[in-house]
């Protein structure tokens, strides 16, 4: 696995360094020993080329530890439309975690959501008022679909939905609903809580499209 790194290597390497290129260059090299990089040819990095490394960013440009500035054409692949060092939103994100830093929307609701929720059914067209917020945009595509496909079944509209079975099977959420009822202490509902949670989330493909196993 290669040379280990020692703790006080791991707590000053490229604190204590004040030379930039020779930060850069220890950093580099730990990354070489460590970190597999994503859609990367970690083969072309060696000691004659380093691996970049990004160490801050400002509004859409960010900069390497060479002082080098880039454009975040990426957006840091998608996830930060909104610019880097905003602390307007690290402070926001700050008070809420100090309060409360996560809980999902299973049977209950907390107010930052329904404050969220309350500002986009204001923006959205139409009646168009309720939200239904997911982690990103796989499961949000899988609940658009699944929310399409039930709400034709339960009109009775069964013509929309010949054809789009498939023997490929998308992730089910009807374990998750029998575990929130289970860690309630209900495990008598398992059964039921499966049954309804499996219901509407059967086989799923979009038309024209055929999957085998």
């Amino acid at each position: 696995m290669g040379d280990q790194v020692t703790l006080h290597e791991t707590i000053t390497d490229g604190i204590t360094v004040t030379d930039e290129r020779q930060a850069s260059h220890n950093y580099s090299e730990r990354a070489r020993r460590n970190l597999w990089l994503q859609m990367s040819r970690m083969g072309t990095y060696s000691e004659h080329n380093e691996v970049p490394i990004m160490v801050r960013g400002e509004g859409t440009r960010v900069y390497d530890a060479n002082g080098t500035e880039y454009f975040d054409g990426l957006s840091g692949l998608f996830t930060n439309m909104l610019g880097h060092g905003r602390a307007d939103i690290a402070a926001a994100a700050a008070e809420q975690m100090t309060t409360m830093a996560f809980f999902p929307l299973w049977t209950y609701a907390h107010p930052k959501a329904i404050e969220l929720a309350e500002k986009i059914a204001s923006l959205a067209p139409g009646d168009l008022n309720r939200v239904f917020f997911t982690s990103g945009g796989a499961e949000a595509n899988e609940s658009a679909w699944k929310l399409a496909r039930q709400y034709h079944k339960m009109r009775g509209d069964t013509r929309s939905l010949q054809g789009h079975q498939s023997r490929r099977r998308l992730p089910r959420h009807h374990a998750r609903c029998a575990n929130d009822h289970l860690a309630r202490g209900v495990p008598q509902a398992l059964r039921t809580a499966r049954a309804r949670c499996r219901e509407g989330a059967g086989p799923q493909l979009l038309p024209g499209r055929a999957t085998r196993r």
